[in-house]
């Protein structure tokens, strides 16, 4: 069994900016962790390790193959973000890299200084509030599924 944390969503219509909705999904990232965490400590051990957990990248400064890509605002931090942007998209900030919401809601987005908003290819399905993953978005889970499942041998070998 495979649990992934949520990605961050940013509703067309919310009342919340975006550091308030991305620390309200790392509440609940932390949530599921320790969910996963206590039913494999109260699992026995050959059932134990059928359970895997794949994290939701948080700081867009420390990329890993095998977490849940950053899903990208395209903004710079704000006071309140606890990481601090790395990607050049030629504004006069740094951000967290190219944006992944969709494109009505890039609209929405709290942008003071467009020249510091980096677009890019979307993970939402345009229609849908936008909050599920597209074709794109779920390539991204199936990227890092791949990779979990490599680097960890979760497949086992024909004969």
């Amino acid at each position: 069994m495979v649990t992934f944390q949520y990605h961050l969503a940013i509703p067309s219509l919310n009342l919340f900016s975006v550091w308030q909705l991305e620390a309200m999904t790392n509440y609940i990232n932390a949530h599921i962790a320790t969910a996963v965490e206590s039913v494999k400590a109260s699992l026995p051990a050959p059932k134990s390790s059928r359970l895997t957990f794949i994290e939701a990248q948080a700081d867009p400064a420390e990329p890993d193959p095998g977490e849940l890509p950053r899903f990208n605002a395209g903004l710079p931090p704000s006071i309140h973000d606890s990481w601090s942007g790395g990607y050049d998209c030629g504004g006069i900030f740094d951000v967290d890299g190219p944006s992944h919401q969709s494109d009505p809601t890039q609209d929405e987005l709290p942008v003071e200084d467009p020249i510091d908003f980096c677009s890019g290819t979307p993970w939402i399905i345009d229609a849908d509030s936008p909050i599920h993953p597209s074709v794109a978005g779920y390539e991204r889970y199936a990227e890092t599924l791949t990779e979990v499942v490599t680097e960890s041998d979760l497949v086992p070998s024909l004969p």
